[in-house]
């Protein structure tokens, strides 16, 4: 379940929630959390407009510090004791290894933009 964006050897956070999410809650926040990485990484090099949105709309949850919302990102993490900062950062440091990968197979330096940059 989405091991490939952390270093193969990792557990990953998810998957340590998904063997202690027991109450139907918990594991609906898991889906939640789970489909918006999946998104995220999916999309994360659309070309079209439906796929650049759908990346947006995931990257924006993600990037969220709201905790208003139950099913903000911020307190599905803390419901399933994932640190949201480490998160952010496995997935940024994914999407520049992506970005540089796809970057060299063309011949052409990546655009490095910073995801989550408000106080990732």
């Amino acid at each position: 379940m989405l091991s490939w964006i952390f270093e193969p050897d990792a557990l990953l956070p998810v998957q340590v929630a998904h063997r202690r999410a027991v109450s139907g809650e918990e594991r609906l926040m898991l889906a939640v959390l789970s489909d918006a990485l999946s998104r995220y990484q999916k999309y994360a090099f659309a070309a079209d407009g439906h796929g650049r949105r759908i990346f947006s709309e995931a990257e924006a949850w993600i990037g969220d510090r709201d905790r208003e919302w139950p099913f903000s990102f911020e307190n599905i993490c803390d419901v399933l004791k994932i640190d949201p900062g480490y998160v952010r950062w496995e997935l940024g440091e994914w999407r520049r290894r992506e970005l540089a990968l796809r970057a060299n197979d063309l011949g052409v330096a990546p655009h490095l933009r910073r995801p989550f940059a408000a106080g990732s």
